[in-house]
């Protein structure tokens, strides 16, 4: 094999792992449409930042004990883009059938800031009681946009509080 086609090969090969390189943590992250709670904030600028959602990762939040509230940090994966400026974080009664054609109540919304582009959305709420959330208590968390009244969801999870 000549030098320079070694050299051919070579630069291909490095090419090739560095795609490889930035792909991979994208690959590695959630699927579209989840969203991640955790029970502390994620530094999203770390190297192991999608290692450290994984092994942080809760369907089960537990109250700190010298608070009244949860504290509840997430990392929502949105399917699309939500092309506005504005997003819901909308918490449903799990136990609560969904029956097709009839609205359904939250227990507790927030509208969090968000760039129209965004398709990942990092931000911390505290759930407490006087908002209706209660120990034991299970919730479907939405991250949604009414558009012409109609709901439309970006990411979802379940969420236990204990």
């Amino acid at each position: 094999m000549s030098r320079s086609s070694l050299a051919k090969n070579l630069r291909s090969i490095l090419c090739a792992c560095a795609l490889l390189l930035g792909v991979a943590p994208a690959l590695a992250g959630p699927p579209a449409g989840s969203i991640v709670v955790t029970e502390r904030r994620l530094n999203p600028a770390l190297h192991s930042f999608q290692e450290d959602l994984k092994t942080e990762a809760r369907k089960v939040l537990s109250k700190k004990p010298e608070l009244e509230n949860w504290k509840i940090f997430f990392v929502a994966y949105l399917k699309k883009a939500a092309g506005d400026s504005k997003v819901n974080v909308v918490f449903y009664d799990a136990a609560q059938p969904n029956k097709p054609g009839q609205p359904r109540e939250p227990i507790h919304f927030a509208e969090i800031g968000t760039k129209p582009d965004t398709k990942v959305l990092m931000s911390d709420l505290d759930l407490r009681p006087d908002q209706g959330f209660k120990e034991g208590g299970k919730y479907q968390v939405l991250i949604t946009r009414l558009i012409n009244g109609k709901e439309e969801v970006y990411a979802r999870t379940q969420l236990e509080l204990k």
